[in-house]
């Protein structure tokens, strides 16, 4: 265990995200619409509240990874 974190407490919450952002400017919301993701005509100068899940593999992208059934259902909101 790494001593500047010796202190904190069992995480007991229920996991929402590897990353959470909240996008008070619309920066995020901006680069994607920019990138063609999201439609300009339906978030432009919106400021939502991003889950960001990170996944990872060491085969091709189109292999199936896992997702709980938590990450599952906060996706398909």
């Amino acid at each position: 265990m790494h001593p500047d974190y010796a202190d904190m407490e069992a995480w007991s919450g229920s996991e929402t995200s590897d990353i959470t952002y909240a996008d008070n400017l619309s920066v995020l919301t901006e680069i994607f619409i920019n990138q063609g993701y999201l439609e300009r005509d339906e978030w432009a100068g919106k400021k939502p509240f991003y889950y960001i899940e990170v996944k990872t593999t060491t085969m091709s992208c189109d292999r199936p990874f896992f997702m709980s059934k938590n990450q599952f259902q906060r996706v398909s909101q």
